[in-house]
């Protein structure tokens, strides 16, 4: 349940509207013969973590303290395949019984019988990392500027972190789903990555970065998104080619 939240030590609390749905990786262990019975699986926990914020396709430090968790009505949430609900062909399974044990939020994850492949991948060794897909709230997030502090219903969080990345403390969470994923713990990581060592995404930030200078500042509306930077890109390459 959202409820009222007192914080000190920013004027703002999320000036950024760091807000909608995310995710976060987490490795997994089982034996064949928890199949049945379920995977014991720690979902998430408190520690501040590099997780994908899907609403804005960035990678975002994020902190999910678990008193402010409301659990899904359900009581469980489907297990998908790698975050993806195209189709009920990607509902592998189901994650149940959830519930908060000091800082971690842990289940059962139960593959579906109808999937020995996966079964088998996991017993194997093959398959070994679960990410949790969560909703937040733009109005229960909290931005922590780089060095400061801010006090939370009376707990202190502090963004001591040197590699610059946004961090956010969200004062209300539930989980929408659990998935199987082939990247592992280092999905953050690996997001990043791909977004930005990859040549064509520098460029792409290079291009963003200016359109950022811009004097006076554009309205957000007519600034260039990602795709179309990268659209951008493409077409001035392709011209220097010819």
């Amino acid at each position: 349940m959202k409820r009222e939240y007192k914080v000190e030590g920013v004027e703002q609390k999320n000036p950024n509207n760091w807000g909608g749905m995310c995710s976060r990786a987490i490795a997994i262990a089982a034996k064949e013969q928890d199949f049945d019975k379920g995977i014991d699986t720690i979902a998430t926990t408190e520690a501040p973590a590099l997780v994908v914020d899907w609403e804005r396709w960035e990678v975002i430090r994020e902190i999910l303290p678990m008193k402010y968790r409301e659990g899904s009505p359900t009581g469980k949430v489907p297990l998908l395949d790698s975050h993806n609900r195209s189709s009920i062909e990607k509902v592998k399974g189901s994650a149940a019984d959830f519930r908060t044990e000091g800082e971690n939020l842990v289940c059962k994850t139960y593959i579906s019988s109808t999937e020995p492949v996966i079964r088998q991948k996991i017993s194997e060794g093959h398959i070994d990392s679960v990410s949790i897909g969560y909703m937040t709230d733009r109005e229960f997030s909290v931005e922590i500027p780089k060095g400061a502090s801010v006090i939370i219903d009376g707990t202190s969080y502090k963004n001591q972190f040197e590699d610059g990345y946004p961090m956010v403390v969200r004062t209300w969470w539930r989980e929408h789903e659990l998935s199987l994923v082939p990247i592992g713990a280092d999905q953050a990581a690996k997001f990043k990555s791909e977004l930005e060592e990859n040549p064509l995404a520098l460029k792409i930030k290079a291009l963003e970065k200016e359109i950022e200078e811009l004097k006076p500042k554009p309205p957000k509306e007519n600034r260039l998104s990602y795709y179309e930077a990268r659209l951008k890109v493409i077409e001035n390459e392709n011209k220097l080619k010819k």
